[in-house]
């Protein structure tokens, strides 16, 4: 007979735990790189950029738990039609010179 074990107990805890350590990081590093001691705002305050960063942790978060829970069947059912899409699309080519507009100083 084969247990099927939840979603819980499939997910790799070391992993999920060093994401958010280091997602809490980078939050606190963006707060301390617009600290301002006259302004005294929260880290939580949504008109600076750690609060704006706070709105994309959340939705990752949401967009994290959504890939997680849907059946993996679904992504093999939708692959083929994605790969079609994209192999039949027109390919554009655009150099670095194009995208970045170097140029040589003339004299």
């Amino acid at each position: 007979m084969r247990q099927e074990g939840t979603i819980i107990n499939k997910i790799d805890w070391p992993v999920i735990g060093i994401y958010f350590v280091l997602v809490f990081m980078g939050w606190l590093n963006i707060y301390a790189a617009v600290y301002d001691e006259e302004v005294n705002k929260s880290i939580v305050d949504f008109s600076v950029n750690s609060g704006k960063q706070l709105i994309w942790i959340g939705t990752s978060i949401l967009i994290i738990i959504v890939i997680m829970t849907v059946d993996f069947r679904i992504y093999d059912t939708f692959s083929y039609g994605v790969l079609q899409a994209v192999a039949t699309r027109p390919a554009q080519h655009h150099s670095l010179n194009h995208i970045f507009r170097f140029e040589l100083a003339s004299q």
